[in-house]
């Protein structure tokens, strides 16, 4: 393996990079997370309503982007950025 380059593995339920185990020496609340891996996934729902009478009922004043629809998710979410998420694009 050469110096640059990264080799991620799995050994039974443990996560490793180049070898090491992800958060080697780490605990969180008093328990080991060694090995851990941990992440967090939002998901966003797009309604498509084919029926011309409700169609206006899911129209949005503005025209969605990912910037504008992570800014407001931020702002809604002032819990999971406490608990150490963060949030990108």
């Amino acid at each position: 393996m050469s110096e640059t380059q990264t080799v991620a593995s799995i050994e039974g339920d443990r996560f490793l990079i180049n070898g090491r185990l992800i958060n080697e020496g780490r605990s969180w609340k008093g328990k080991r997370i060694e090995g851990l891996l941990f992440n967090s996934r939002m998901a966003n729902a797009i309604v498509d309503d084919e029926n011309p009478a409700t169609r206006g009922v899911w129209a949005y004043p503005r025209k969605d982007t990912a910037g504008t629809n992570l800014g407001e998710y931020q702002a809604l979410s002032p819990t999971g950025r406490q608990a150490g998420l963060s949030f990108a694009m």
